[in-house]
């Protein structure tokens, strides 16, 4: 099923972003186990999520390679989650936010970012 990634080579995005979206795959994952345990875990809100992820791999694995990259993932996945769970005024997570800080952090402590 994901023959696309096992096969051809990585094409891994830039590493802030790669860094950056790793730790939303972590944060969504410790959001849904969280969930889960206090058992507020609700179907439509798993299934958004899984829409807003699915195709995490690709973009990790093979960045801009003419299907997906950083601008195309944020509009077609992240913000449609974003603002439909904002709308409902209870989204645990905002994924666009998340990303963001977590970029925003690993830009600031890497001493490479200075020289640019």
């Amino acid at each position: 099923m994901l023959t696309h990634i096992r096969s051809g080579s990585l094409v891994l995005a830039p590493d802030p972003l790669l860094r950056a979206y790793l730790d939303l795959v972590h944060t969504v994952f410790v959001d849904l186990r969280s969930s889960d345990r206090m058992g507020d875990l609700q179907g439509e809100y798993v299934r958004w999520l899984a829409q807003a992820m699915h195709n995490i791999s690709s973009l990790i694995a093979k960045y801009d390679c003419g299907y997906v990259n950083d601008e195309k993932f944020r509009r077609m996945y992240l913000r449609p989650f974003d603002e439909y769970w904002r709308g409902k005024g209870n989204s645990p997570l905002r994924l666009e936010e998340e990303l963001d800080e977590a970029l925003s952090e690993i830009q600031n402590s890497d001493p490479r970012s200075e020289d640019t």
